[in-house]
């Protein structure tokens, strides 16, 4: 929702009170924004029985990690002149017993005209093993107030071919999606697999109950080489990074498109980078919406303990 492939051009430049709501989103989605290509097939499409298949094994480490949030620049046309906040993301459960993500997300945002935003930022979202499910809970609260709410589920049909998508807040009908959307852990797990297959590039639908669950993306990925294991030591100081040595990590770069647009027909709607590890936790978040970018710096991981599997160890 990131030395990373700098992804600092290119965006499609957005008005500034738009470009604001996004950057919101990026960081609830930087760590599940992940697909998978199946297949061998460069480019191809990733369906979701082909996600549930290829992530069979892999696993996600529940963890608890902080993030300093910084600007990494910003154009005059954005409107921002200042940025500057902290998030706490935590992932739980396991494959057997569903995943629950929790995100708080406190951001101060100073525009060109002094005036001072304090967003804070809440998400709980929660996703079974098999992708079948996928509930969201979104809340945005701009200096103490309640300014917006999202809440809904979406169901993967029985037969594959499509996803619903019920809204409790704001209530309205069902949404109707393709049935070859992808849910966020489906990406979180997939994305292993990929990068251990040597895949490099890989393009999927993905929806995650942003932009006020009603609509979805079409996302282009790129995975870079993986870094060697003893990169670590050249990374900024983290509480509980020593989790993460000797892992696994690859580069990894996604462009968010409409779902019309296809890759080769304009700029995305923005772009993101970071650094990924094998057990599912991220470091050096990027995101650029064309006239401003930020950053996402890990300050503190820790290792939760996941609820057993039947028959596991």
């Amino acid at each position: 929702m990131a030395p990373t492939l700098a992804i600092e051009a290119g965006a499609g430049t957005l008005p500034a009170t738009r470009a604001w709501q996004r950057s919101r989103r990026f960081f609830a989605l930087v760590v599940f924004a992940l697909l998978f290509i199946a297949g061998g097939v460069l480019f191809g499409a990733l369906t979701p029985a082909a996600a549930a298949g290829a992530s069979t094994g892999t696993r996600l480490a529940p963890h608890r990690a902080v993030y300093e949030i910084t600007l990494a620049r910003a154009e005059h046309s954005s409107g921002i002149a200042t940025l500057k906040g902290r998030m706490v993301y935590e992932l739980s459960g396991s494959a057997c017993k569903g995943f629950v993500q929790r995100l708080r997300m406190v951001l101060e945002m100073t525009d060109r005209d002094g005036k001072v935003t304090l967003s804070d930022i809440r998400s709980t979202n929660r996703e079974p093993g098999d992708g079948s499910r996928y509930e969201f809970r979104i809340e945005t609260y701009d200096n103490g107030r309640l300014n917006e709410e999202t809440a809904g589920t979406a169901r993967r049909g029985r037969d594959g071919k499509g996803v619903v998508v019920e809204l409790m807040t704001p209530r309205m009908g069902p949404i109707e999606l393709p049935g070859d959307v992808l849910f966020p852990i489906q990406h979180a797990r997939a994305i292993i697999v990929a990068a251990k297959a040597g895949k490099r590039s890989l393009r999927a639908n993905v929806y995650d109950g942003s932009e006020k669950g009603r609509k979805y993306f079409d996302t282009f990925t790129f995975i870079g080489r993986p870094y060697p294991a003893t990169s670590a030591p050249t990374l900024p100081r983290a509480r509980g990074a020593e989790a993460l040595s000797g892992l696994a990590s690859w580069p990894v770069a996604i462009s968010y498109y409409e779902p019309a647009q296809e890759p080769d027909e304009g700029l995305p709607s923005y772009e993101m980078s970071f650094r990924y590890y094998a057990n599912g936790v991220t470091r050096q978040l990027l995101t650029d919406y064309g006239n401003f970018a930020i950053r996402g710096a890990l300050k503190q991981i820790e290792l939760l303990p996941a609820p057993p599997c039947r028959g596991s160890p």
